[in-house]
């Protein structure tokens, strides 16, 4: 099983610097610092050749080598060496920690692969180690980048019976979810949900929604969204008008769109440059 992943490790294009290890320091903790070393300089593909020169030396990786290697390939999205070093870490009997695993899904999310951080996430609660907000909001933001909203807010409710609370950015992803997924309606209604969760919307929150309305054509629904904002003391930005500007165009609201142009000049230095 090594010999085909470590193959294949090779084959995919893996250029890592030849490592040179003192023949005297080759134990685990000595092999354990030189992978975490690797992962603080984002080389992760001398990590995963310090783990295969371990299996070649015979020296018995553990769970903290497995964890340092996942976490390196975490920086590359290389979501494929995760899974793989999860698998191989499972057929040599090491049981995996949340680290490992949260690794994983991050590297997931990072590459859109939202079927394989729910699966993670699943496996993680059978294996009874308790995931953490920045890991749901991980495994949500990776649902969020395949428009697999209905997934996303699964997640989010179900994080109301766990002992941690979702916070803005577990709200903001699963609105982007819905925005992704053309539900415009949905992703209201989420933004709408966050007073009760107790949980402040920023101008993220807004501008996600603002962009799912954009999307459908909802231009009354963008407009009243700007008012809202301002209700909860925040300014729309370059980002609201230019999505504000956009939909009234759709909507062949050219008086509107026009003034919102003139407010994102007024409001956004940054479209000082524009001219009408």
């Amino acid at each position: 099983r090594w010999q085909v992943l470590e193959s294949s490790w090779t084959s995919s294009g893996i250029s890592a610097p030849a490592l040179r290890l003192d023949l005297a320091l080759q134990d685990t903790i000595a092999f354990n610092s030189v992978v975490n070393a690797c992962g603080r300089s984002t080389d992760w593909a001398s990590a995963l050749r310090v783990l295969a020169r371990m299996e070649a030396a015979s020296i018995d990786a553990d769970v903290v080598t497995y964890s340092a290697a996942v976490s390196a390939v975490e920086k590359s999205a290389e979501w494929t060496h995760a899974i793989s070093l999860l698998e191989l870490a499972t057929l040599r009997r090491i049981a995996l920690n949340v680290v490992a695993c949260s690794a994983a899904i991050s590297t997931c999310e990072k590459a859109g692969e939202w079927l394989r951080a729910l699966l993670l996430l699943g496996a993680m609660a059978r294996s009874g180690l308790q995931a953490d907000v920045v890991v749901c909001n991980a495994t949500i933001s990776a649902c969020e980048k395949r428009g697999q909203w209905r997934h996303a807010l699964h997640l989010l409710s179900s994080m109301a019976s766990d002992r941690f609370r979702a916070n803005t950015t577990t709200f903001n992803a699963a609105i982007s979810a819905c925005a992704t997924g053309t539900e415009w309606a949905i992703a209201l209604g989420v933004l709408g949900g966050m007073a009760g969760a107790g949980v402040k919307a920023d101008t993220i929150s807004f501008n996600a929604t603002i962009s799912a309305c954009e999307r459908a054509g909802e231009w009354t629904t963008v407009m009243g969204l700007f008012d809202a904002m301002r209700e909860h003391g925040l300014q729309p930005d370059s980002v609201s008008h230019s999505a504000a500007i956009s939909v009234c165009g759709k909507g062949w609201q050219w008086e509107r769109a026009l003034e919102a142009l003139a407010a994102m000049h007024t409001s956004c230095g940054a479209a000082g440059s524009l001219a009408i």
